[in-house]
């Protein structure tokens, strides 16, 4: 007689006798999603004898765990035990060949259940770890939130566990950066449990629940993971959660380097893995010798003499596990790393695996990106380098006129956000490129402005050695004036102008990067500047706005020195001249004190003054573009793109201050090509690019 238990993390014991009943039903809230594919297969073996029956009910105890099959029962034992009947075998092998429907394959295992023939049974926490009898183990239950904590705080806390049998326990909702390590988990629910940075090593997670969960950068390692739930559980921070580490490099002479690593969240670590492989030069400088990061993933390098930087991701990783008739239906494993693990019955069809990557697995009947690996004793790599697909939200815009509502519409349809844009003070359409002043990063970035697909980048030859200095590392003594920072470009005859207005330096490239010249320094002479930051062409001219000067100098295409005019009309000390904006042969700077535009003819002669409607504050705007039609404004106080008039009159604006799609963190640049609005979101270190409907 064979008896087959299986142990569901629910609180109750679910059972039959003369008194009750115990029925299984189709789940109601999972109706539109079908049994995965591997079920039916397993089903299909088991009718041929290809495998036993405990493999076949393991996959059954699956669809009740998922929540595909309910179970709801009475409170007595389960009396009945006996063979499996044939005809069992028969419709699971019908089903299998889709001769019968799921419904009365779902009938089919009613029957073992009423039968007996499935034994239901529960057990609660352990006594000796749950005293008070709450189910959650006590010397878990009142631990301290670690997200935020000081790296000095975090040492002095208790953040491993090992050695512990927790099964059937419910482990409590913020968990962030604790270590299990060789715990028993079975049967335990981890359901909607902030995970984040946790890191599961030598553990046992049969039927462990996982769903609804938080697992951002986590780590499973050496662990038994069987039957168990990971359904709607989310493994992987979006880039406005800014998931980034940068390891900064100072070189002190040819054999001496510090390492300085930052992150935007707090406690900033990551998990080392030894191997016994050798590690090169730059993986041994930045996480040590015959060490690899488990949950990092390398992003970017910048090579600034003034900045070299490293950029990697957080992810989160398997290593080393068996993961076998494990659900991660409707997951989000973008950018997860499963690396060295035994693989089988898995099906990850209904699950995001955008950017992940499955190296040195072996594979039994699983789908990975649309293919069925039923038997592969060894894959080397399987990478996927599908993007991620945003449904993006809906644009609110803010007017007071009824008709512009009715009239315009704004979409978002691209984020430009991994790599991240450091910090954009500037950027160009022409033709249909999209050109970006990757400031913080000291690049130029070139990319299709019709698919956002980056083209190509460069960078200045001309380096300033000096401690490394970013926004990640404490200040340093290395100046602006020795740092190539672009803050503005144009370009003439197919040259490109990139202004650094740190330096108060132009230099030009051509179309393909390689550096032709640089003209202009510090100071007040005829091509000098003071706190240049902007500059625009027009008719083989280039126009830079020298604004510590309160001055427009004129160039010519090889850099020489034409002419010049003053734009402080008011002769004022505190004005703050901070755009300038070219159409029609018209010049706009924005005079950012008093909120206005000032338009000058290529000659220097002021044709008016714009006075803006709704009066941003002061120092609020940042900067503008025009078409002739609309003004459109990145203002950096408010975090907000507003719409006027060419006489000044507020249309429309929107976004508001945050870090979600659609709204912003301070605008640095602005940029309308009749369709698109452009947006450098300054502190949130991307683009974002709108469609203006009208």
């Amino acid at each position: 007689m064979k008896v087959f238990q299986i142990r569901f993390p629910i609180l109750l014991i679910l059972s039959f006798s003369l008194l009750g009943s115990s029925i299984l039903v189709p789940n109601s809230s999972a109706q539109d999603a079908q049994i995965p594919n591997w079920i039916k297969n397993t089903a299909g073996w088991w009718a041929t004898d290809a495998i036993s029956e405990t493999e076949f009910l393991n996959a059954i105890e699956f669809l009740v765990n998922v929540g595909i099959i309910q179970i709801t029962s009475s409170s007595s034992t389960i009396s009945n035990q006996q063979e499996v009947p044939d005809w069992i075998k028969n419709t699971a092998g019908w089903w299998a060949t889709d001769a019968i429907s799921e419904t009365e394959f779902v009938n089919s295992i009613q029957f073992l259940i009423k039968q007996g023939i499935i034994s239901l049974e529960k057990t609660g926490c352990g006594e000796d770890v749950d005293k008070d009898r709450n189910n959650i183990p006590d010397e878990i239950e009142n631990l301290p939130n670690l997200i935020g904590m000081t790296d000095t705080a975090l040492s002095k806390a208790i953040t491993t566990f090992s050695d512990k049998d927790w099964s059937n326990c419910k482990i409590p909702p913020n968990m962030a950066y604790y270590i299990f390590n060789n715990i028993d988990l079975t049967d335990a629910d981890l359901s909607n449990t902030n995970l984040f940075m946790a890191q599961f090593s030598q553990s046992d997670l049969t039927r462990t629940n996982f769903s609804n969960s938080i697992l951002h950068g986590s780590v499973f390692i050496y662990s038994t993971i069987v039957d168990a739930n990971f359904q709607n559980t989310d493994f992987s921070l979006e880039p406005y959660e800014k998931p980034f580490v940068h390891f900064s490099i100072t070189i002190k002479n040819m054999e001496q380097y510090t390492v300085q690593f930052n992150c935007d969240f707090i406690p900033c670590f990551y998990y080392p893995l030894d191997t016994p492989e050798k590690t090169d030069e730059i993986n041994t400088l930045l996480f040590g010798e015959k060490k690899i990061p488990l949950n990092l993933k390398y992003i970017k390098q910048i090579n600034d003499l003034s900045d070299i930087r490293f950029v990697y991701r957080v992810v989160s990783n398997f290593s080393f596990n068996d993961i076998i008739n494990t659900n991660f239906q409707n997951s989000d494993l973008s950018n997860v790393s499963f690396r060295n693990n035994y693989l089988k019955n898995l099906d990850f069809s209904a699950s995001d695996i955008s950017k992940s990557l499955f190296i040195h697995s072996k594979i039994e009947n699983a789908i990975i990106k649309d293919q069925t690996y039923l038997n592969s004793p060894y894959v080397r790599l399987i990478q996927n380098n599908d993007e991620k697909l945003y449904v993006y939200p809906k644009i609110l815009i803010e007017t007071s006129d009824s008709k512009i509502n009715k009239s315009h519409t704004v979409k978002l349809l691209k984020t430009i956000d991994e790599p991240p844009i450091y910090f954009s003070m500037g950027m160009l359409v022409d033709e249909n490129k999209l050109y970006v002043a990757n400031t913080d990063d000291h690049e130029i970035h070139i990319y299709d402005k019709n698919t956002f697909e980056l083209i190509s980048d460069f960078s200045s030859p001309i380096q300033y050695t000096c401690e490394t200095t970013n926004g990640y590392v404490p200040p340093t003594n290395c100046p602006y004036q020795s740092r190539n920072l672009p803050t503005s470009l144009s370009i003439i005859d197919k040259n490109i102008f990139v202004l650094y207005g740190f330096a108060n330096d132009i230099q030009i490239f051509d179309q393909s990067g390689n550096f032709v010249k640089t003209f202009g320094t510090y100071g007040k002479n005829q091509g000098e500047f003071d706190g240049a930051f902007d500059l625009v062409s027009s008719e083989n001219e280039l126009f830079v706005l020298d604004s510590g000067n309160s001055r427009i100098q004129i160039f010519d295409p090889m850099g020489e020195y034409l002419r010049e005019f003053s734009v402080n009309i008011d002769e004022k000390t505190d004005l703050i001249f901070a755009d300038l904006e070219i159409y029609d042969k018209k010049l706009f700077v924005v005079e950012s004190t008093n909120s206005s535009i000032l338009q000058f003819n290529f000659n220097g002669d002021l044709m008016k003054r714009i006075t803006l409607s709704d009066n941003p504050l002061p120092g609020s705007i940042i900067d503008i573009s025009f078409n002739g039609e609309y003004f459109i404004i990145a203002d950096q106080k408010m975090h907000k793109i507003s719409i006027y008039d060419p006489s000044g009159n507020f249309l429309l604006s929107f976004g508001n201050y945050g870090q979600l799609f659609g709204q912003f963190d301070a605008p640095q640049d602005v940029v309308f090509d009749g369709e698109k609005i452009f947006v450098s979101d300054g502190y949130n270190h991307r683009l974002q690019i709108f469609d203006l409907i009208r």
